[in-house]
């Protein structure tokens, strides 16, 4: 019985740490080009530290944040080399493929961190760039990365509520910007399943749902986001969860 009560203080210890703590969040570079396979890749990504002072505990947090990022920026390179790799050998009207990633810090509590990475994607011979987002969210109080699944009362009705919701808003901005017969699309696309919610961002007042082109709507539409006020889901926010901080 006694390990379990040890590891706890430990938690508990670390978890005062970080929120004691300002978190420094640092801008990195990354890039990388080849002229015989005709690409450019140019990526911009923070990185997190607790100060020279910090102990090791909350080091070994900031370790496990910035390993979060850096396997998100290399899922991109991946996602886009292996599209490289289908390409004609002989170059077509582009002539150079081309990678850009950029991101901004949403929300930072040194305790609560909410990132979104805007990923520019541009390979010769493509009928067309595609912009899209990525996001990472992390908690350092609670389970650390965190997917949406985590934020809520597992018996509350909370995907069904964020369908709804995010159907309701994208229904009336597409009747507003006269997009015709996208009907389907966007049913599929808000249906209350975890996975149609997998990109989203937090703050102290809004659950933001992003929705890439093509998930919820025509290209043309380009990507979407819905805000969803925290306040209409404190009943299905877990206190002790990932967002709890923000709820009480």
């Amino acid at each position: 019985m006694k390990k379990p009560v040890i590891l706890c203080i430990l938690f508990f210890c670390i978890t005062a740490m970080t929120n004691s703590q300002t978190a420094n969040i640092t801008s990195h570079d990354f890039k990388e080009s080849s002229v015989i396979k005709r690409y450019e890749i140019l990526m911009q990504y923070p990185q997190i530290d607790f100060g020279p002072d910090a102990l090791m505990g909350v080091r070994g947090i900031a370790q496990d944040i910035n390993t979060c990022i850096d396997t998100l920026r290399q899922n991109q390179v991946n996602d886009f080399m292996y599209i490289l790799s289908t390409l004609p050998k002989e170059p077509c009207a582009q002539q150079i493929s081309g990678l850009e990633m950029k991101y901004k810090t949403v929300y930072n509590s040194s305790s609560l961190f909410s990132f979104q990475f805007e990923v520019f994607s541009a390979p010769d011979c493509s009928n067309h760039p595609y912009t899209y987002y990525a996001t990472l969210n992390y908690s350092t109080t609670s389970v650390g990365a965190f997917g949406i699944g985590d934020i809520f009362v597992p018996s509350s009705d909370y995907l069904k509520y964020i369908s709804d919701y995010t159907y309701n808003v994208l229904k009336q901005r597409a009747e507003k910007d006269g997009l015709l017969n996208s009907d389907e699309v966007m049913r599929g696309g808000t249906m209350p399943l975890a996975e149609n919610f997998r990109v989203f961002n937090v703050d102290d007042k809004n659950l933001t749902i992003v929705f890439n082109p093509y998930k919820a709507g025509p290209y043309v539409w380009g990507i979407q986001t819905v805000a969803i006020p925290l306040s209409g889901m404190k009943e299905m926010i877990s206190a002790n969860g990932p967002i709890g901080e923000l709820i009480k």
